[in-house]
């Protein structure tokens, strides 16, 4: 397309006349490849951020009593509410050993990267569903 330039209301010349060409093009394609590879990219930075987020000990939740600190009570004393208590002895916490860390670690991966084909499929499916309708628009 063209246009005019330095034509009055009237239609006349007002000055020196030419014309000046305007061209708009925006093309966006993307091809199946460039869009599994952005799906796997974004599955990528989600096993990241999962990582990042749980890498960090969250912190201890304390009791907090509204009316100062409680008074330690000896074993086979009443707990604070009247009822008695019997404290056994238990075992110490283990860490988890390093084998369920990478298992944990797989598993997350493997449901990200899932998660990021199915919304990829999603998205495929409306686009060409998308695209059909406009074809079919310009087919009328």
């Amino acid at each position: 397309a063209s246009g005019r330039v330095g034509a009055t209301g009237d239609g006349h010349p007002s000055g020196p006349t030419g014309t000046i060409p305007f061209v708009v093009s925006v093309v966006i394609a993307l091809s199946v490849d460039e869009l599994t590879g952005r799906a796997a990219l974004i599955a990528a930075l989600a096993v990241i951020a999962l990582v990042a987020a749980g890498w960090r000990k969250p912190a201890r939740a304390t009791v907090r009593s509204p009316r100062g600190p409680l008074a330690r009570l000896r074993p086979g004393d009443a707990s604070a509410s009247g009822v008695p208590v019997v404290r056994l002895p238990t075992e110490p916490h283990r860490r988890v050993g390093p084998v369920r860390r990478v298992v944990a670690l797989a598993t997350t991966g493997v449901i990200a990267v899932t998660t990021g084909a199915v919304i990829a499929v999603i998205l495929a499916i409306a686009a060409v569903l998308a695209v059909i309708g406009l074809t079919d628009l310009l087919g009328r």
